[in-house]
């Protein structure tokens, strides 16, 4: 139980640090179900949450992991996925509006 404890610890401990440092960056990545999405997207990298990170910290973690790979979307299975794979997707220009 103590081990158990600890790993939770530190998977929240370590959330919190990611979060003050990507907040911004991991904010600008979306997560789809919908393959369609990434068919004309580049394929960047296989993306996981890391073992003892709690649920509610899934999506963020998805998130960060693609931003730090160069990815800006991550498609997932499945509302409650663990992995995804990250893609890079050209984003519409706004300097034509």
């Amino acid at each position: 139980m103590k081990r158990h404890s600890l790993s939770l610890a530190s998977g929240l401990l370590l959330l919190a640090a990611a979060r003050c440092a990507s907040t911004a960056s991991s904010d600008s990545v979306t997560i789809t179900k919908n393959e369609a999405a990434v068919s004309n997207c580049s394929r960047v990298a296989q993306v996981d949450v890391p073992s003892g990170m709690p649920d509610t910290g899934r999506n963020f973690a998805l998130a960060d992991a693609a931003h730090r790979g160069g990815g800006n979307t991550v498609l997932v299975t499945s509302d409650d996925a663990r992995t995804g794979v990250a893609y890079r997707c050209n984003q519409p220009s706004l300097a034509g509006r």
